[in-house]
């Protein structure tokens, strides 16, 4: 598992708001993207699946909607990994929440086309 060392650091100190800058597809199975965001020196934010889950249920599947948007990110201690508590990254705050918050059961990380869908499979016409 890769951890954002400094990201991680500076969280330690107090919350952190990040804004949304590019995202793309990452070759690590348990970190399947990769946030940019402004100031991150060439180390964009790879979240988990647990976080991925809350980004897309709030924000939706297309990822590239998610450029110019705010994370208020936090460390949590409790954040557990192969059952052992090593701490990790929590989100406190998205912006553009939307009015109505869809229930989603299924998601699913392109790697060919770098799209996420809220299906088991990838639907979008450019893996057609």
């Amino acid at each position: 598992m890769s951890v954002d060392i400094s990201l991680t650091d500076d969280l330690r100190l107090s919350d952190k708001t990040i804004k949304v800058t590019a995202v793309k597809g990452s070759d690590t199975p348990n970190q399947p993207m990769s946030i940019s965001y402004e100031g991150d020196n060439g180390n964009p934010y790879k979240p988990g699946k647990s976080v991925l889950s809350v980004l897309w249920r709030y924000w939706g599947a297309d990822s590239q909607a998610y450029v110019g948007r705010s994370i208020t990110l936090f460390y949590d201690q409790t954040v557990t990994y192969g059952g052992l508590e090593i701490g990790g990254i929590r989100i406190r705050h998205l912006s553009h929440m939307p009015d109505v918050i869809p229930m989603v059961s299924n998601y699913h990380w392109c790697e060919e086309c770098e799209c996420s869908t809220m299906s088991s499979w990838c639907v979008c016409t450019e893996c057609e």
